[in-house]
């Protein structure tokens, strides 16, 4: 196989789901009362099965398989070039991998929280707008160095990278925006009634 790199997106995939539904669960024994979400999961997608912590998820299964499938086709049997085929690899290992690096991050502050919740007073509560924010913002932490390394050494897996931060941004402005609406439309038919 050309391309074993692309087994990191399928066990990238899966820690992204898997350390969702585990930090769900996590987050409600103690965190949860210092942080009110409207919704934990940010893609709408999956904001059910999560909320439910649902740990056998068939679409996200698939979803895994079919992007993983679809890589090594293109890679192995229809010999795309290589430059492509290494832009989409580091595009989903940088997205699945950010992801997976958020989760690492609410698990450990979760288990702080768990040991010394004498740490933290009083309650916040995160709209969903704001959390979608938020996460669209984070993505600074990651777009600046690997912008800056793609000036310097602009190999295919760092535009790969930088087009993976600059996706995620226009995915969250699309969730905004839907969001957005949802509220809007609420509030008219509050109005109307």
């Amino acid at each position: 196989m050309k391309h074993p790199e692309v087994f990191l997106i399928t066990i990238l995939m899966l820690l992204d789901y898997y350390m969702t539904v585990l930090n769900n669960i996590k987050r409600e024994k103690k965190a949860s009362e210092f942080f009110k979400y409207e919704y934990f999961e940010l893609n709408p997608i999956f904001q059910k099965a999560v909320s439910k912590n649902q740990w056998f998820n068939l679409h996200h299964l698939i979803l895994t398989l079919l992007v993983t499938g679809l890589i090594v086709i293109f890679s192995e049997l229809f010999k795309i070039d290589d430059f492509i085929v290494k832009i989409a690899i580091s595009y989903l290992i940088v997205t699945f991998g950010m992801m997976v690096g958020r989760h690492l991050y609410n698990f450990f502050s979760n288990n702080y929280i768990e040991k010394e919740p004498n740490s933290l007073s009083g309650q916040l509560s995160f709209t969903h707008q704001y959390t979608l924010h938020d996460s669209m913002y984070m993505n600074f932490q990651v777009a600046i160095p690997i912008i800056l390394i793609g000036i310097l050494i602009p190999h295919p897996y760092v535009i790969g990278g930088i087009l993976s931060i600059f996706s995620q941004t226009i995915v969250h402005i699309s969730w905004i925006r839907k969001h957005h609406k949802q509220v809007d439309s609420k509030i008219e038919k509050k109005e109307q009634s």
